[in-house]
């Protein structure tokens, strides 16, 4: 395979002429198919992959976050949940001259 052509996308790109474009009609399934750019008409294949993404959030399942943080010495307004994947960005208070 040639991965110059390797195109990770949400769309089907071409590889020829970089048109993006939609699987209307859902020709193209969980195998390799193949699939004409409705542009320049060539050919070529497409596999389709369906990818998730998770992260954790205390608050989904009712428990308090634990917030810490463990970057003060770079990022002091940086809390992260000691629990789950969830963060918050703190305003710094400003020490009186």
């Amino acid at each position: 395979m040639n991965l110059q052509y390797h195109i990770h996308k949400s769309k089907i790109k071409c590889p020829y002429c970089d048109h993006e474009q939609r699987d209307d009609d859902g020709s193209v399934d969980q195998d390799v198919s193949e699939f004409e750019c409705g542009n320049c008409e060539k050919v070529f294949w497409v596999e389709m992959n369906i990818l998730y993404s998770t992260h954790s959030d205390c608050a989904l399942n009712r428990q308090e976050h634990k917030w810490i943080n463990d970057v003060s010495d770079k990022y002091p307004q940086i809390f992260n949940c000691e629990n789950c994947s969830q963060y918050e960005v703190r305003k710094l208070k400003k020490e009186p001259i």
